[in-house]
């Protein structure tokens, strides 16, 4: 949150948004999905996200 406040001081009058993709969470064992290690799920949805975009 602090970093989505301080960014919109910059932004003016254009949409924007803010997602935290940095170090989420450690998986200490790892499993199907999730291999060991740093989760980046963060940057699993933006790629997912971006894989999936459609203009209207």
């Amino acid at each position: 949150m602090t970093a989505a406040a301080f960014l919109e001081n910059f932004i003016g009058n254009h949409p924007w948004a803010h997602i935290d993709i940095a170090y989420l969470d450690a998986e200490p064992k790892g499993s199907e999905y999730t291999p060991k290690g740093p989760t980046g799920f963060g940057t699993r949805l933006l790629v997912e996200m971006l894989s999936n975009w459609r203009s209207n």
